[in-house]
């Protein structure tokens, strides 16, 4: 079998970096407007308690924790540019759904499930895909090549929320899901100006076979691989579930702001991760990579601290602002020692458990934010969930090699 990509009839007046980065920022733009337009509709739109806020938000990412071990095998054995041809067609119908249903004033909370439900099967499938394929279409460099990534993603989120908070004044809620539903739609011609990228042969390692442990053995056995995927697990269910509930209902209900709020306070944590990553990529490859993750990891747990303890909403803004500067250390380091350490006929499988951990994982804190808020507060609740953030960092110090992670010797600079 071919392992090189094949032109076919894709177009030469674009580069395949160029066409996957097209991708990536068509399909984060979609997200960025999903993460405003679901707490929107939900919170604001629909006046939902916080139980069901994070049964919403919790709709997204259950579909993931099932499909997401599985999906990663299929990448490793699909043409990774067909693949994601159909996905972003698929991706189009949940938004197109939604806003019929805002248009026509009949959406209701169960509607929302089941977009959910839908969009989270179908990232479950896109997330290993494309970021399999971003060694082929960069294979140099590839420390770059992930931030190159993460910058086009980030900065594509926030266009989503920019473009959210300009709607906001201006048009009704069936404004988010119409323009999602278009820049998902746009990212199906991305995909088709990339050269067919099939599955990689025997010339680049052993057949790990269909079992879904193999994936897990090769991770349990890598002192490269497994303190990451455990810090990863930890950063899902803590950072993730408290930016998904509590920033939302603090929003709501101590500083009683709406759509254009949630889009301003996004807009500030993905502008820190931004300027961190762009950072990052004007210097050379970081050596001590463990060390600049767990860094990350510690010095957003005490911005987290203070984003949702703030007493008032501009100060809020300017801790998710640093919170989200110190994630980009962390996003930027973890991905790329599993870019570079995943072994390449399984890099899709491994990637997909990155993802599982990073985003399957946030259930379970969207729901103990959903259950504490009304309990302690939605501010006392994720300041908890910070401070053992910083717990679970150190014993992850104390009982692994992370802080010993280094670059590759044999990694291309």
């Amino acid at each position: 079998m071919s392992t090189s990509p094949s032109s076919g009839l894709r177009p030469s007046f674009i580069s395949p970096r160029q066409a996957y980065l097209a991708g990536v920022a068509c399909w984060f733009m979609g997200m960025g407007l999903q993460f405003v337009m679901i707490p929107t509709l939900a919170a604001v739109y629909l006046r939902v308690s916080a139980q069901e806020l994070a049964l919403a938000q919790m709709s997204i990412s259950i579909p993931q924790l099932l499909i997401l071990p599985f999906s990663g095998r299929i990448a490793d054995r699909t043409n990774g540019r067909k693949l994601l041809m159909v996905i972003h067609l698929l991706a189009v119908i949940p938004p197109v759904m939604i806003f019929w249903l805002v248009w026509s004033n009949n959406l209701s909370y169960w509607n929302l499930i089941v977009y959910g439900m839908s969009m989270g099967a179908i990232f479950a499938f896109s997330a290993p895909t494309r970021d399999a394929l971003l060694t082929r279409v960069s294979p140099v460099n590839i420390q770059k090549g992930v931030m190159a990534a993460m910058i086009t993603q980030f900065i594509a989120q926030l266009t989503g929320f920019t473009l959210a908070g300009i709607a906001a004044p201006l048009a009704d809620p069936w404004a988010l899901p119409a323009m999602n539903a278009i820049v998902l739609f746009i990212g199906f011609f991305a995909a088709f100006l990339l050269p067919s990228y099939p599955a990689l042969s025997d010339d680049h390692g052993p057949d790990p076979g269909s079992k879904l442990t193999a994936g897990l053995k090769a991770i349990y056995h890598s002192r490269l691989l497994f303190p990451v995927l455990l810090m990863n697990l930890a950063v899902g269910i803590i950072f993730v579930g408290c930016f998904m509930v509590s920033f939302p209902l603090i929003i709501r209900d101590i500083f009683h702001g709406g759509q254009l709020e949630i889009s301003i306070i996004s807009f500030c944590f993905w502008g820190g991760t931004i300027a961190t990553t762009v950072l990052l990529m004007l210097r050379k490859p970081v050596y001590h990579r463990g060390r600049l993750m767990i860094f990350g990891v510690l010095m957003g747990s005490i911005a987290l601290f203070f984003a949702v303890t703030a007493q008032n909403f501009y100060a809020m803004c300017l801790a998710s602002l640093t919170w989200g500067a110190f994630a980009g250390f962390n996003m930027t380091m973890s991905r790329t020692i599993v870019q570079v350490s995943a072994p390449p006929r399984m890099r899709a499988q491994i990637l997909a458990f990155y993802n599982l951990g990073f985003i399957g994982a946030a259930p379970i804190g969207a729901f103990a934010m959903g259950m504490l808020s009304p309990i302690i507060g939605p501010q006392l609740a994720p300041a908890l969930a910070s401070i053992l953030m910083l717990f679970l960092t150190i014993s992850l110090c104390l009982f692994t090699d992370v802080l010993k992670i280094t670059r590759l010797e044999s990694e291309s600079l």
